[in-house]
């Protein structure tokens, strides 16, 4: 493994079509807010935000590569591919079963097909785990789980969003040591995704101690991240309510470590948090309040990190 083993060489964006507030996901997302905002408008300020953000990743030499969201069927969260696809660098692609119907309209063959195609990835299998959605059975991507790609750790928290015996599958299928614990919000109801408020990074982890109120499963997680060499990070309930935890570390081409995030969360790390970050990564960030308040997802839920090898 090389030193960045753990930051994406790229990324997959998907610019929306039809982005809004979707209330089949907001009742096990409490990061999701409706203000009941004229739908046209939501649309076209989520698109400025997306494509400045895109921008922001392109000037500092990421490989960002944008895919255009279908007209039909419509897909409110659709700029949030890391729940649907996951891309690994021995050549497997992972399709997950998603928990709302509306969000499984969004598994692409056609996207897939291009990476190939247009953008030369090799995809050596596509592993399809959507079957489980028929038996009820639910993992959203790298929302539910977090990879330390480097030392072949996955870190997940339970929730209906994530299925224990589907986590099982994963580790067993890449040789990962699999880290679960329980987490909750200050509701008492459990995280909906491990993302919001855990990301690993090369050298540190972002973490939301507070949440896992299982002293022995948050020492477990600790114990394995300091063994792994990472300095954690962490962040409070407050601060992961404002995506400090929906964070992800990118590379850029000329290889340089980025942490991509959202002016939201770049606003409410501390000066010391920044300072602990900066050791490892600089801190990039978008605007894209719209996208938060709406989706109930931030900067790492729009991108699928591209680990994949390229063809001969």
């Amino acid at each position: 493994m090389n030193a960045h083993a753990q930051a994406a060489p790229a990324v997959l964006m998907i610019r929306p079509k039809h982005f809004g507030f979707n209330s089949q996901t907001a009742s096990s997302n409490a990061f999701q807010q409706d203000d009941g905002q004229n739908k046209q408008i939501t649309q076209k300020l989520a698109l400025q935000e997306f494509d400045d953000f895109v921008h922001k990743l392109r000037q500092a030499k990421i490989n960002v590569i944008v895919m255009e969201d279908t007209d039909e069927p419509a897909k409110p969260d659709a700029v949030f591919p890391n729940n649907w696809v996951s891309f690994h660098s021995d050549g497997s692609v992972l399709l997950y079963p998603m928990y709302s119907e509306s969000r499984r309209h969004e598994r692409s063959v056609d996207i897939l097909l291009a990476l190939q195609e247009q953008y030369h990835f090799d995809i050596k299998r596509v592993i399809n785990l959507s079957k489980f959605e028929d038996e009820g059975h639910y993992l959203e991507g790298t929302g539910s789980m977090v990879f330390d790609y480097e030392h072949k750790v996955l870190y997940a928290n339970y929730s209906p969003r994530t299925a224990k015996s589907l986590l099982d599958r994963v580790s067993e299928q890449f040789g990962l040591e699999l880290i679960v614990f329980h987490a909750f919000d200050n509701q008492n109801l459990p995280i909906y995704h491990t993302n919001v408020i855990m990301s690993v990074g090369s050298g540190y982890c972002v973490l939301c101690e507070e949440v896992i109120r299982n002293q022995s499963e948050l020492q477990q997680v600790k114990q394995k991240l300091v063994s792994t060499g990472h300095e954690i990070i962490s962040i409070t309930f407050k601060q992961a309510r404002q995506f400090v935890g929906n964070v992800f570390e990118v590379s850029s081409q000329d290889g340089n470590l980025y942490l991509a995030m959202s002016q939201t969360a770049f606003d409410a790390y501390t000066t010391t948090q920044i300072r602990q970050i900066k050791q490892y990564a600089s801190p990039l960030f978008g605007h894209i309040p719209t996208i938060e308040q709406y989706g109930g997802g931030s900067a790492r839920c729009m991108m699928a990190g591209l680990y994949l090898p390229k063809m001969d």
